[in-house]
Order: structure tokens, then C-alpha cells, then sequence
């Protein structure tokens, strides 16, 4: 059977209410004499593996009348060699190039004819279009009389090649709607043959766990099919070359899927190909991940404040309080801001955003100007399409919502499953436990729910689930509420707060230290490890976001009227209780004013406030703020910049902890009342006991 054929089988499988021959002749583009010769091929083939042939009712509609995943996979079976399978013009040109690729040296035309059994004349023919393809890769076809076909070109081309043909032509069985796909198989077989899928998967899936980066259905799929093509050059013996590419935060992770590959299959695994694959895990889309902070996410945060401020003011929609959205669009804006390496994904649901929300689109482009100096480059359609999505999730969540219970399935991007999820509690009162992508839904999880929303299909899923659009069509309404009538929302347990955290417990002890260890190395390191336990025995999450700006400035990291000459002695001035109580190093400190000296004060946050920070590898051993306000306010860094008069130490770790009480600081500052009695309150505790108070209000 030919591709045609399968297709045709794979019609009529999946229509219930049977298909016609008509309906058939348009869609393949073919007369119905035609059909009726392919449904009489399909016919012969049941019957010979004692299978039910298709029916013919009385309405001249035909029914497939037998089991459906036993039929299909017989098919693909069978059909997963080149003798029962018929390659198409297109999938022969596939097919022979994916041998020129695997072959260490010169192949001859009657080589690749023979396996795939095609005359050689007929390859002959297809050799112009093949070359095209390599060429478009940057890679050549060079011909010898005597030797036969050799390609040549970089490593990284003819691994960029493989990657697009398996993305092209093979279906990844998580993504796939029952799908019979024997050119699928034939394409594996060929490029990557006796090569374990399963292992790949399962090194990914413990890496995402264990480090808390979790990879859309889409980028898992990109990443497994990168490795099967980097594993299968390494047992060619062929090696990157010339790789100059920087570490990233990536790299770890890269290294250990790397090694655990290399164990198994018994190969060498050399820094140029760790760098290789972690500059490829860098550019892939996360649906949720454990942020590194740098000076750029930080300078992100503080333009998504102004932005959310500024769309707020022109909609008359406050969504400046809701620090999910503000959350939520910094993680976006972090994963593509940057990691740029070229044009953003095509939206899937673009056109559906433009009709049903032109008025969010006209406000964003208004707007979004604040992201563009970030980026530096001109924002496209695409990209303005991702922050609309935040946006619309917003507004639907200010609808208001009521508890219920549901796991959403999603292959998009954050914000994809942000408007779906606030769209699902606003129209249905579901509680969402779980975001997740396919590959990381586990029988458990799905178990421990009620239903599973899911905007792809999920093959062989023995929990109940209803498939539905990203943006919920009135179809998709009508499917939800079929099965969920009997649902019952199971109320939200809350978990006692302990007495004490980590935190305060360590707060106790640092004097200690600081007391009996005299060498400031020693100390640095005795800090951190105690940190580390103190964690492990509270079972704290280091990705925490609920703690408050309050609770991080207590009131013995607050001092008032101090007196400075410049903005350099203001941040040691702001920092001196953090170096003190060991929460940074003087390296740090002297990292601080490097940032405005190479950046200038963009962290300035509004007239008389700025927030100076720098990476977290230059000196930082845990987070945590603190506050001064100065005596007679300084210029930050000249005088065409604003006075500053309150200046607050930020101490960010390489998690997002900071994320909610920065927000709430940022939040604060817009408030005239606030910044009016944070001018004359005469004590640190009555500062502290200001924000503690003002605070309270933003989380009612």
C-alpha cells in the first residue's frame, strides 16, 4: 500500500459516521473509480490478516466495523519496509538523502536504488531535487564517476538537516491522533536504526524533574529527535567542530543528559558537544521553569511593572494588582527577550486572537515599546500576539472565579495555558491543580483528578479527558459541560504554617558566626551550608514566591538619614547589613556599582527610588532587601538623572523568590500615600510597620 492508500484506510477508521465516496474523491483529489480500486486493495489486505473489511450501508457511506488500534498497528507493522510499502516521489527524495547522510564516505546510485527498490534511472531523475535539498542546508553533493555520491559541509549542517527531516516526516507518537504513519517508521528505520526512543525519553523526563524545567510538548519533541541525531553521529565517530558558543544555564543539564547517553551507549562525549546541545536546550520553550535572575530579567520585571501600569491607565482595568499575569508575562518575556536566537514561533491561535480581541492588540502595539528597548529590536506580530494572550488572561481572571478540580494539558507556550486555564474557571469554576505538557502527564496525576482538559489528543488515555482549542469555541463549551455534569469540586486543603522557617532560623545564628569564625571565606562557605540544610530539614521550596516585601526588609535591615556624598557610597551604604548578616559578599557590593557605571540607572523605579542589584554569581549566598533612606538625596549617576532618597539593596538568588515582594515594592512606590509617610516616619520599626501595613492592603 502507498502512502494514498494508508491515508484513505486512515479516513474512513476515523469517521464514525462513515465517509462517502464522494467526500473521499475531493478531498484525495482523485475519481471515485479510483476509491473504489484503493478501498478493494484495503479490502484484500483485512482479509488476509483475517481482519473485518469496510461495509457498505444503504446510503452508499462506507463503515469500518473493526478494532481500530489492532488494525492500525497491523498496518504499520506490515507496512514498514520498502518491499509492502510504495514510496511517493517526495518520500523516495527523503528517503535516499537520508542515505547520502548516513554513509561515511561515497554511495553509489545503484547502492540506494537496490534498497530501496527503485530502478536506477529513477533515482537518476530525482538527483537534481535532492541536491536542492542539501543545498539548503549548506551542504553539497559532490559526484565521482568511478566512487559514487559523497555530501560535504559542516557537522552542524548535516546534524541541522537530519533534525529537520525527522521533524517533518516522523510523528511523535505523543502528539499524533491515531495516526497510521509507516513512512513515520520507514524514516526512524532508516536514519536512526536499533536506537531505544524510550531511553531518551526517560533521561529527559528525570532531568526536567529534577531540575524544574519543564519543556512544551513542541520543544520536548525538538530536543529528543536533536539527541537521537547527536547519538547517531557519535557512533559515526563524527564531532562537532569549532564550537565557540558561551556557557549558558543551560549547560549543567545539557552535561547530564549527555553523560547519561554516553554511559549507555558507550560514547565520548566531548566539551564541544555539551556547549553544542546546551546552546540548543537554551532557545527551546518551557511551559515552566526555575528562572535564572541576571540584571536582565531584573530590568524586564521593572518594564512589564510599567507596561501593565500603562495599559492599565488607558483600558480604565486595573490589572496592575494581579501579580500572576505580572508573573507570568515576565517569565514569556524572560524566555524570549533573552534567549532571542532568531524569529519567535508561529502563535498557533494568532488569527483567533486578532478576531476576537482587536482592541487588546491596538492597545499592546500602543505600548509595547517598553519590551522593544528591552530587546532592542522592533517586537513582530508574533511576539505582540504572546503578550495579548497574557492580557486577555488577565482580564477573564478579574471575572471572577470558583473552585473545582482539573488538570489542563497544553502544547503551547505560559501564556496559551494562561488563557485557557482562566477562560475554564471563569465559564466552569475549575480549580487547575496542574498545568502541564503532554509527555510530563503521568497516570497518577491524571488519576487525582476529576478530568483533564488537553488541547492536543491523548492516545490511549484510560482516565476520562475532553480535547478542546486553545480559546474555547462554543463546540468546546458544548464537549466540557457533556462531561462534566456529575463533577464535584473538592475544597483546596491549606497546610498549617510552621512556627519558625529556615529563614529565621538561620537569621538567628549568622551573629554566631559571625562571632567564633574569623577568616571570611570560611564564613561565607559555613553560611551557605547551614543555609542548605536549615532548607532541607524545613522542606522549604526555594522557588517560594508568596513571601512578602515585609518579611524579607525587617526592621534591622532598615536605616533612616544617612548620609552619603554619591550614589556609590549609597549602595555600600544599602548594603552594609546584607555583607554584615551574610546574605552577600563585598565582591557583590562592588558589582552593584560596575552594573550603573556599565548600564546606567535604569534601575532607578520611580522619582527618589532605586533598587541597585547585580548577578547573583558575583557574591550572593541567600536572598534578601534592605532599605536606607538618605539624609540629602544623591544623584544616580549625574546630574540629569533624578535625586534618589530611598535606596533598597536587592540580593536576588538564582530562583524567582524575590519576584512577589519586588512586585509588591514596585506596587507601593505608585502610591502617594505611601510614599508620603515613608518620607517622615521617624524610626525603622515605624518604616517597617508603613510597608507591613500598606502591603496588607495590595493582597486584599
Amino acid at each position: 500500500m502507498n502512502k494514498r492508500v494508508i491515508d484513505i484506510m486512515f479516513e474512513i477508521i476515523k469517521n464514525k459516521e462513515g465517509s462517502n465516496f464522494k467526500a473521499l474523491s475531493d478531498q484525495f483529489e482523485v475519481s471515485q473509480r479510483t476509491i473504489r480500486n484503493e478501498i478493494n486493495l484495503i479490502n484484500e489486505f483485512f482479509a488476509k490478516n483475517q481482519l473485518p473489511e469496510f461495509a457498505i450501508n444503504a446510503n452508499g457511506n462506507i463503515l469500518f466495523v473493526g478494532d481500530k488500534k489492532r488494525t492500525i498497528e497491523l498496518a504499520v507493522e506490515i507496512n514498514s519496509d520498502f518491499y509492502t510499502y510504495k514510496l511517493s516521489k517526495n518520500e523516495r527524495e527523503v528517503i535516499a538523502s537520508i542515505f547520502i547522510l548516513n554513509t561515511d564516505g561515497y554511495i553509489t546510485i545503484n547502492e540506494i536504488a537496490n534498497e530501496i527498490l527503485v530502478s536506477r534511472q529513477t533515482l537518476i531523475n530525482d538527483l537534481e531535487v535532492i541536491k536542492s535539498m542539501f543545498e539548503s542546508f549548506d551542504l553539497e553533493i559532490r559526484s565521482n564517476h568511478n566512487k559514487g555520491l559523497k555530501v560535504r559541509g559542516a557537522e552542524e549542517n548535516k546534524r541541522r538537516m537530519m533534525l529537520s527531516i525527522l521533524q517533518d516526516h516522523v510523528i511523535y507518537e505523543g502528539n499524533e491522533e491515531d495516526g497510521c504513519q509507516p513512512f513515520s517508521n520507514l524514516v526512524l528505520k532508516s536514519m536512526v536504526a536499533h536506537m531505544d526512543q524510550t531511553i531518551f525519553e526517560r533521561i529527559i523526563n528525570k532531568e526536567e524533574q529534577a531540575r524544574e524545567v519543564f519543556f512544551t510538548d513542541a520543544a520536548y519533541r525538538e530536543i529528543l529527535y536533536f539527541l537521537v541525531v547527536l547519538v547517531k553521529r557519535l557512533q559515526m565517530g563524527k564531532f562537532v567542530e569549532n564550537v565557540t558558543i558561551p556557557v549558558n544555564n543551560k549547560y549543567e543539564m545539557a552535561e547530564t543528559i549527555l553523560m547519561y547517553l554516553g554511559t549507555y551507549y558507550k560514547l565520548e562525549i566531548l566539551e564541544a558537544e555539551i556547549l553544542y546541545f546546551a546552546d540548543f536546550l537554551h532557545k527551546q520553550r518551557c511551559l515552566k521553569e526555575r528562572k535564572q535572575v541576571n540584571t536582565e530579567s531584573i530590568k524586564i520585571q521593572m518594564q512589564v511593572n510599567r507596561f501593565v501600569s500603562a495599559i492599565s491607565g488607558y483600558m480604565n482595568v486595573d490589572l496592575s494588582r494581579d501579580f500572576l499575569f505580572y508573573e507570568n508575562l515576565c517569565a514569556h518575556l524572560e524566555n524570549t527577550l533573552m534567549h532571542r536566537s532568531g524569529p519567535v514561533e508561529k502563535n498557533p491561535v494568532l488569527d483567533i486572537l486578532y478576531k476576537n480581541y482587536p482592541e487588546i492588540f491596538e492597545i499592546t502595539r500602543k505600548y509595547i515599546y517598553h519590551f522593544e528597548d528591552c530587546a532592542e529590536h522592533d517586537m513582530s506580530e508574533d511576539e505582540i500576539s504572546y503578550v495579548v494572550m497574557h492580557i486577555c488572561a488577565a482580564i477573564e481572571r478579574k471575572k471572577g472565579t470558583t473552585p473545582a478540580r482539573a488538570i489542563v494539558v497544553c502544547s503551547g507556550g505560559v501564556g496559551t495555558s494562561q488563557l485557557l486555564v482562566e477562560k475554564l474557571k471563569q465559564q466552569f469554576g475549575f480549580q487547575i491543580v496542574e498545568i502541564t505538557a503532554l509527555h510530563n502527564l503521568k497516570e497518577e496525576m491524571a488519576q487525582s483528578v476529576d478530568i483533564v482538559i488537553s488541547t492536543i489528543p491523548i492516545r490511549g488515555a484510560t482516565f476520562p479527558y475532553v480535547q478542546v482549542s486553545p480559546l474555547l469555541d462554543d463546540s468546546d463549551y458544548l464537549k466540557i459541560q457533556k462531561n462534566t455534569k456529575n463533577l464535584v469540586g473538592v475544597a483546596h486543603k491549606i497546610e498549617e504554617e510552621k512556627a519558625y522557617t529556615a529563614k529565621e532560623v538561620l537569621h538567628h545564628m549568622v551573629p554566631l558566626v559571625n562571632r567564633y569564625v574569623d577568616v571570611e571565606e570560611n564564613k561565607m562557605k559555613m553560611i551557605k551550608e547551614m543555609a542548605d540544610v536549615l532548607e532541607k530539614l524545613f522542606q522549604e521550596k526555594t522557588t517560594e514566591t508568596t513571601q512578602l516585601l515585609h518579611e524579607y526588609i525587617s526592621p534591622d535591615h532598615i536605616t533612616l538619614d544617612v548620609h552619603c556624598k554619591d550614589y556609590e557610597e549609597a549602595i555600600r551604604k544599602s548594603a552594609e547589613v546584607l555583607v554584615e548578616q551574610g546574605y552577600v559578599t563585598q565582591t557583590y557590593v562592588d558589582a552593584m556599582i560596575d552594573n550603573i557605571n556599565e548600564n546606567g540607572p535604569y534601575f532607578v523605579l520611580s522619582k527618589g527610588f532605586a533598587l541597585p542589584h547585580a548577578m547573583p554569581e558575583t557574591g550572593v549566598l541567600r536572598r534578601g532587601f534592605s532599605f536606607i533612606r538618605l539624609a540629602e538625596p544623591v544623584y544616580f549617576r549625574d546630574e540629569t538623572e533624578e535625586l534618589v532618597e530611598f535606596v533598597c539593596c536587592l540580593s536576588a538568588e538564582n530562583d524567582e523568590g524575590h519576584k512577589k515582594a519586588l512586585f509588591n515594592l514596585m506596587s507601593l512606590l505608585k502610591r502617594p500615600d505611601f510614599v508620603a509617610e515613608i518620607k517622615g516616619v521617624q524610626t525603622s520599626r515605624g518604616l517597617h510597620e508603613c510597608i507591613k501595613k500598606h502591603e496588607t492592603t495590595l493582597k486584599k
